[in-house]
């Protein structure tokens, strides 16, 4: 998987050398967080901040999500999430079987209805959203929304593979190396999937590269506010355990 990881490193290099510049640089979780948790205060809006977080599987950028809204919670202003998963159509094994047919992973995704959902939020109202189940890989259900959110939030997040937000406040996206994406992903999805074998999420994170992560995901870092380039390191008593540095860089133009 060589190739496939430098396609994207040249890629990324040259456009940051290019057409961004470095902001700051982290080398400690807690104070990336901190920064972003300060950013965003500074860029809140009168209603409903939406900020789309966006980057390849494995990337981080749950994690990461769940981190701001706890430190923005510590400071008592209101925020919440949904990902591009809460919006799938279909089961997953329906989905794979098309998409490796040909078909466009976002043929089963309801991102008109994330729209409107968003544009709910933005006017005050408290919304009803699906969550996804990663487990069953069930298809999102629009007679049973089980995610409830305050029309009164000061933040919503949207995370996930894609970036469908019809005009969101602030654009973030996670760029992380492929191994580590490869590496992350495994872990997660043998906690999730009992069923799974190692070799099997590789195999089927290794599909997702090529239908997904390159012509969805991966152009969408030419339109982020804030770039996080994220280098890691392989932590000497873990064997997919990793130390994080963090540089974020800002559009030039």
């Amino acid at each position: 998987m060589q190739n496939s990881q430098s396609r994207d490193q040249k890629v990324i290099e040259e456009f940051l050398q290019e057409e961004t510049s470095l902001f700051k640089n982290f080398s400690s979780d807690a104070d990336f967080i901190s920064f972003f948790v300060d950013t965003l205060i500074d860029v809140k809006q009168k209603n409903t901040t939406i900020v789309s977080v966006t980057g390849g599987p494995g990337s981080g950028k749950s994690t990461f999500v769940k981190h701001v809204i706890d430190e923005l919670k510590k400071k008592n202003i209101l925020a919440d999430s949904v990902t591009t998963e809460d919006f799938n159509l279909l089961d997953r094994t329906t989905r794979d079987k098309l998409i490796a047919s040909g078909a466009s992973p976002l043929d089963f995704k309801n991102f008109q209805h994330l729209n409107t959902l968003l544009a709910k939020i933005k006017a005050g109202e408290t919304i009803q959203a699906p969550s996804y189940d990663r487990t069953t890989g069930k298809a999102m259900d629009l007679e049973n929304h089980t995610h409830s959110i305050s029309g009164h939030l000061d933040f919503l997040f949207v995370e996930g593979d894609f970036q469908p937000v019809e005009n969101p406040d602030l654009r973030i996206y996670f760029h992380v190396p492929t191994d580590v994406r490869r590496e992350n992903r495994v872990v997660r999805d043998l906690e999730k999937h009992a069923l799974k074998t190692a070799d099997e999420v590789r195999e089927s994170f290794d599909f997702r590269l090529e239908s997904q992560y390159y012509p969805y995901t991966f152009p969408h870092h030419k339109h982020a506010d804030l770039l996080i380039n994220v280098h890691a390191e392989k932590e000497e008593n873990g064997d997919y355990v990793f130390r994080y540095f963090y540089n974020v860089h800002k559009r030039t133009n």
